[in-house]
């Protein structure tokens, strides 16, 4: 008899323990500032858009989150609706990280993606191989031009992008990175009047090195001391010839 009494007291006390927790937790959430979001870190996001995107995550957090839950707190926030608001306003975001930090401060991180190449006015191409709309302006990118039939591995491209560094160190700027019907690529100079003809599946570092070898070697050499906007054309997809 007094086994099963305090078994019965035990179990109330069990059951007593955990709804109080359970109570007092409800309490905390609902009812204090413990968990209220008071602060938003935002990092990888230009200073002039650090105002408005935390103005606007607030007005987010003030809905509630199924109709019950508060969306302030740490433990439960409108992730969804936050990350479209960042990809709203920067859309050149690749991946956006939202993660409580403490008590009271929600950390938002956007790592941008890395443009190679424009492809309009307003997109670019990033070294993954994704187009995408870019908040800077492109003017400093090469425009790159794809025929409809062919098509560019990523991997080729941050190749390409390489080469167009050390071209526009020894030579003359790129403006335009051309891909043809057969998957062969021409860069440009500005004006289009002269170009560098590079296979899709060449070795960027042995095609650099037959530039070299081309534009240290007379008659080129001394040509392109001070003509080197009448150069028509460096072509070199044929072995080591230019």
């Amino acid at each position: 008899m007094r086994k099963a009494t305090y078994l019965r007291v035990r179990k109330f006390t069990l059951w007593f323990l955990i709804i109080s927790t359970i109570a007092a937790l409800l309490y905390v959430y609902f009812f204090t500032s413990a968990f209220t979001i008071q602060t938003y870190t935002f990092s990888g996001v230009p200073e002039e858009e650090v105002e408005d995107l935390t103005y606007n995550t607030k007005l987010i957090a003030e809905n509630t989150i199924y109709h019950i839950l508060p969306g302030n707190r740490t433990v439960s926030y409108h992730d969804n609706e936050i990350r479209t608001l960042i990809q709203d306003t920067l859309p050149n975001s690749k991946v956006i990280t939202i993660y409580p930090w403490g008590l009271h401060n929600l950390v938002i991180k956007v790592t941008p993606y890395v443009p190679l190449f424009s492809v309009s006015d307003t997109h670019a191409i990033s070294d993954d191989g994704t187009v995408y709309k870019e908040i800077v302006p492109l003017d400093q990118f090469p425009r790159l031009e794809v025929a409809s039939s062919s098509e560019v591995h990523p991997r080729t491209l941050k190749d390409v992008s390489e080469l167009i560094t050390r071209v526009n160190a020894v030579l003359f700027p790129i403006s335009y990175v051309v891909v043809d019907e057969y998957n062969d690529i021409r860069l440009y100079n500005k004006e289009k009047t002269g170009f560098i003809a590079v296979r899709n599946t060449a070795d960027m570092d042995m095609v650099w090195s037959n530039i070299l070898s081309a534009v240290d070697t007379e008659p080129l050499k001394g040509k392109l001391v001070d003509q080197v906007e009448h150069l028509e054309y460096i072509d070199t997809r044929f072995g080591n010839k230019v």
